[in-house]
């Protein structure tokens, strides 16, 4: 069988749903390892652990009660998810030195911080009581 070319290996990297530079500076070989590795893991598929599922884990301490009063033990989830890398945490403290409001990154330009962006979110709907599960068995 011949082998296939780089930018056939990148199609069918693409397809697969990495994503690659069109032009990388890669060496055939790694390419080939990188194939076959993504090719490998998706015929072991079945050998990975199941989804974890959130309905089966506890319920969080809730920060507040449904009546809306503070709970002794509760935590809230937005705090115990919020993460600021250092250079986020140097840009908020120049922007607060010179009296100005920090201005976040727009959405879509580092997919990491939309990422912690939206499990933030998700942990303040959730001390919101925001509640979007399915109930058991349905």
């Amino acid at each position: 069988m011949n082998s296939l070319t780089p930018q056939e290996i990148l199609q069918v990297m693409s397809d697969m749903g990495f994503d690659l530079t069109p032009h990388p500076k890669l060496p055939n070989s790694v390419l080939d390892k990188r194939l076959r590795d993504a090719l490998n893991a998706s015929q072991n598929r079945d050998g990975f652990p199941v989804s974890l599922d959130p309905r089966n884990l506890p319920k969080w301490p809730m920060e507040t009660g449904l009546d809306g009063r503070p709970l002794p033990n509760g935590r809230s989830v937005f705090d115990a998810v919020i993460r600021v890398n250092y250079e986020e945490l140097s840009e908020i403290h120049r922007a607060e030195r010179e009296g100005r409001e920090y201005e976040a990154l727009p959405h879509h330009v580092n997919a990491l911080w939309d990422l912690r962006q939206v499990v933030m979110y998700l942990g303040r709907a959730l001390d919101k009581g925001t509640d979007w599960l399915p109930p058991r068995g349905s």
